[in-house]
């Protein structure tokens, strides 16, 4: 997963031109998130019609 639409242009200025994305997870019909905890080096979303917390490490 390499290409993205930006619809807004001041979101420039919050990315990294060299960044690629990646999918980190796709069995979700509706997620919300996702929250960098640094602290604990750990990635957390919402699967919400599945009433769970995901952490991807």
């Amino acid at each position: 997963m390499t290409d993205w639409e930006m619809y807004d242009k001041r979101f420039r200025d919050l990315t990294l031109p060299t960044v690629k994305l990646e999918k980190l997870y796709s069995e979700v019909l509706w997620a919300e998130g996702p929250v960098w905890f640094a602290d604990g080096q750990f990635l957390l979303f919402s699967d919400i019609p599945n009433n769970r917390l995901l952490r991807y490490v």
